[in-house]
């Protein structure tokens, strides 16, 4: 019972930080958009997409050190009970 408990709270504790670490990247995107990227990444999409505007190189290094945060974790984990906008 105690070890059920555990594993669930455990679980909850997972998946809200991963939440915080999706919201997180969120931000950084928003905070680094470019409106000229935005409306130049447009152009390649015949339906209208959400784009942030965010040049690749400063994905790349929002990506890395995000990376490092998750890096331990199995992939089912990370996608799995999170709410993806």
């Amino acid at each position: 019972m105690f070890l059920l408990f555990l594993h669930n709270k455990l679980s909850c504790d997972y998946n809200t930080d991963m939440n915080n670490i999706i919201e997180k990247i969120r931000q950084q995107l928003i905070i680094n958009a470019d409106e000229k990227a935005r409306d130049s990444g447009q152009g390649f999409f015949k339906e209208k997409v959400r784009l942030y505007g965010v040049r690749t190189a400063i994905v790349s290094k929002i990506g890395k050190e995000y990376y490092k945060v998750i890096e331990d974790k199995k992939k089912t984990g990370i996608f799995s009970n999170i709410d993806l906008k």
